[in-house]
């Protein structure tokens, strides 16, 4: 519930927010897909994530790209996906850019791009 107040704006009057048990306010995130293989995909780029102040930028591009594929093509079998493309992969992350939860979004891309019947490269 919200009421007004006149010098503040919206206030909120009613109780808490409760979070799960296994949600920590140090390990929270609340970008964090709920559901595989998203989630997965998602972790993959975000543990890569965490070297990019020790390395060049042209090298953390490439290695955050080479987790999402090589964790999507992983994974796919497993949720009888199709494993994307590199490309695939490069398309999404560049949908995902500019949105405050990217990381999610290049993830959730990724996955629609999985479900997507594959190109013939005949």
């Amino acid at each position: 519930m919200l009421r007004l107040v006149a010098s503040a704006g919206l206030v909120a009057t009613g109780p808490p927010i409760q979070r799960s048990s296994d949600m920590s306010s140090a390990d929270y995130d609340p970008f964090r897909p709920r559901h595989e293989p998203a989630r997965s995909i998602y972790e993959a780029f975000q543990e890569e994530a965490a070297h990019r102040r020790h390395r060049e930028v042209d090298v953390w591009i490439r290695a955050e790209r080479d987790v999402v594929h090589s964790t999507a093509v992983r994974l796919a079998p497993t949720y009888d996906l199709r494993p994307p493309s590199i490309g695939e992969v490069e398309a999404a992350e560049r949908r995902a850019r500019g949105h405050i939860d990217y990381g999610m979004k290049w993830a959730l891309y990724v996955v629609e791009a999985m479900r997507r019947p594959g190109e013939n490269h005949e």
